[in-house]
């Protein structure tokens, strides 16, 4: 018999979880709020998976009768339901990134997280990409000498001027919280990581859109980030400085290479989430966990030197 999934939390929650575990084979049930039905109806791609879904009406129903569960909400709500009572130990647990708005609070929230279920996953998925996994695979940062990741775009709350969580420092969003720490978490892959420097510039609507960093692997590459979430131009692009043919990823966007496997009307990284379900049956919980520990290690290294601008 399968698992009964819950899903807490709209938007990301249904258009990218929800079709993630249609195709997983043990989840036999898929809890949502009735709330949410309206919207999971509007889309031919999350119909889909209408004969896997119970709607229930609150949250602690999901909490009570799941036994897997994936937490897609802010980092405040996260930590808000991780610690109530009725957050009971599930078979399998998916958190959303950041797990808490800061690394100290994330390094407590990894602790609860892996005492409140059997199995554990965070949605950092760079290392599941196409790019992400060719890096990986070559050993490319292991190499010395320098390289540079830009990451230019305008995110959705820019581009339609409303106030969101995801541009507040303080709530964990914003250049370094909420996007750069997909960076942090790749590299951290790589090895034993030194932080030089890491500069976090914020607008006057208190917005922290830029984010410049300088890690160094040891015995590997010197690795310059900038990242600006109130560009006009999109680019995702890793190089190797002083060096012919020196550009080894050029996309518009992190997950332009997974558009392929994402189906008609689907989220590009539908492909990526399946991947992190997956591993919770094809990696050592041990080693993962490991893994989500040095991830908060180096995002606290680079909290401690992180010198704000304030434009």
């Amino acid at each position: 018999m399968g698992k009964v999934w819950g899903i807490v939390g709209g938007g990301f929650g249904l258009y990218g979880y929800l079709p993630a575990l249609r195709d997983e084979e043990n989840a036999s049930q898929i809890l949502i709020l009735e709330k949410h039905m309206p919207f999971v109806n509007s889309r031919e791609d999350l119909r889909e998976c209408l004969p896997q879904i119970t709607a229930v009406k609150s949250r602690n129903e999901i909490f009570e009768f799941a036994d897997s569960l994936i937490l897609s909400v802010p980092p405040l709500i996260q930590e808000q339901y991780i610690f109530q009572p009725i957050f009971k130990k599930y078979q399998n647990l998916l958190l959303e990134k950041p797990l808490s708005p800061t690394p100290q609070s994330s390094i407590e929230m990894l602790e609860r997280g892996i005492s409140t279920s059997s199995s554990l996953r965070i949605g950092y998925s760079f290392s599941y990409s196409k790019w992400g996994q060719e890096i990986y695979g070559n050993n490319v940062l292991l190499q010395s000498g320098d390289f540079e990741f830009l990451w230019f775009f305008s995110s959705h709350h820019y581009i339609n001027k409303y106030k969101s969580w995801k541009s507040d420092h303080k709530a964990g969003g914003g250049a370094l919280r909420f996007y750069g720490i997909q960076l942090i978490a790749f590299i951290s892959l790589m090895g034993d990581v030194d932080v030089e420097s890491s500069i976090l510039e914020i607008d006057k609507n208190g917005e922290a859109f830029k984010w410049f960093g300088v890690l160094k692997i040891k015995n590997g590459a010197r690795i310059s980030i900038k990242l600006n979430s109130h560009h006009p131009e999109s680019l995702f692009q890793l190089k190797k400085i002083g060096c012919a043919d020196n550009i080894l990823v050029d996309l518009k966007n992190p997950f332009e290479l997974e558009k392929i496997n994402c189906g008609r009307n689907g989220d590009e990284r539908v492909p990526i989430l399946k991947k992190i379900l997956d591993s919770f049956e094809e990696v050592e919980d041990l080693n993962q966990y490991s893994s989500y520990d040095k991830i908060n290690r180096l995002w606290l290294e680079i909290e401690n030197v992180t010198i704000s601008r304030y434009l």
